[in-house]
C-alpha cells in the first residue's frame, strides 16, 4: 500500500471510530514501511533486521 492510501485509511478509521487507537504493522516489501509509519497511527509495530 502506498503511504497516501495508508494515511487515508488511518484518517477514515479515526473519523468512524473516534477515541479508538489505530495501530499499523507495516511490512517493508516495497521499501515503504517507514513511509507508512508516518500515516498518523497511534501505535506502530515493527521489527529490526527482518
Amino acid at each position: 500500500m502506498i503511504p497516501e492510501a495508508c494515511a487515508h485509511l488511518v484518517r477514515r478509521t479515526k473519523e468512524l471510530a473516534p477515541g479508538v487507537e489505530v495501530g499499523l504493522h507495516p511490512h517493508n516489501a516495497f521499501g515503504l514501511a517507514v513511509s507508512t509509519t508516518c500515516a498518523g497511527a497511534d501505535v506502530i509495530e515493527l521489527s529490526v533486521n527482518g
